[in-house]
């Protein structure tokens, strides 16, 4: 868990939750997004994640489908059971879990890995912002 170092952009800045239990890739994220202007706050677990939902505000959440103990769907119930209406999108590697099954649950949608950095702002689009 980490808070970020980060840019801003006016006097308004998104909060973004990056969730995935590869920390190469939640550090090469986080500095992608902060490099267009959002805060971010990453988690290696679901239990880091509601962790930082619990102390912070956070306008949209990108997560991994799967992860070690609780996936990503676990992740959303827990959020839908907490009061919050927060944008969440998953993001996968594997293809246990289509775009049209995620909006089902509840999710902006899905978002296969790798994820294409170049492209990031794109990427800011699709989570909600």
């Amino acid at each position: 868990m980490r808070p970020s170092t980060l840019k801003r952009q006016g006097n308004f800045l998104k909060t973004l939750l990056i969730v995935d239990d590869e920390e190469l890739l939640l550090e090469a994220l986080a500095f992608a997004f902060e490099e267009e202007g959002l805060k971010t706050h990453t988690a290696q677990s679901v239990e880091d994640a509601l962790k930082i939902l619990n102390l912070f505000e956070i306008d949209a959440i990108l997560s991994d489908f799967k992860m070690p103990k609780r996936n990503g769907i676990e992740l959303l119930k827990e959020i839908q059971t907490q009061r919050k209406s927060i944008p969440f999108t998953f993001m996968s590697g594997f293809a246990e879990i289509t775009d049209a099954e995620a909006k089902s649950l509840g999710a902006k949608g899905l978002i296969p890995k790798p994820l294409d950095l170049k492209n990031i702002s794109q990427l800011i689009t699709h989570i909600g912002f």
